[in-house]
């Protein structure tokens, strides 16, 4: 898993510091890996260490986890698109940069969903 959070961020880096790119602005993208796993790590604790929690209350906190972690994970992507589309004229980032940091965050947010479908369980059997 760090390996694969490793790779992610160094394929950031090498959007923003290759001599072709060179522009850090696609580094503001670990801002949303910092920010994405928050709503669903909040959202268990809510759910597994509330005494009134019913299961619909945990359901919702879970479904809304959820939405805001997909948000986070979409700007993302969304980020460097924008930078590379705006403006027309001269684009914030050039396109290859926008490869890699995309490459990037598909690396780091599927490391991301590994761990929390095989690390993150109450018991330890590992999901299988």
């Amino acid at each position: 898993m760090s390996l694969a959070a490793a790779l992610g961020i160094f394929f950031v880096i090498l959007g923003c510091a290759l001599p072709m790119f060179n522009n850090w602005y696609p580094l503001f993208v670990i801002i949303f890996y910092v920010l994405a796993p928050l709503p669903t790590i909040i959202s268990r604790r809510f759910s597994e260490n509330s005494a009134f929690s019913s299961d619909t209350a945990a359901s919702l906190c879970n479904e809304l986890a959820l939405f805001f972690t997909a948000g986070f994970a979409l700007s993302a992507y969304a980020l460097p698109l924008v930078m590379a589309h705006a403006p027309r004229a001269s684009p914030v980032i050039k396109w290859g940069a926008f490869g890699c940091v995309s490459a990037g965050n598909t690396v780091c947010f599927a490391a991301m969903i590994f761990y929390f479908l095989f690390f993150d369980r109450a018991d330890d059997s590992l999901g299988f």
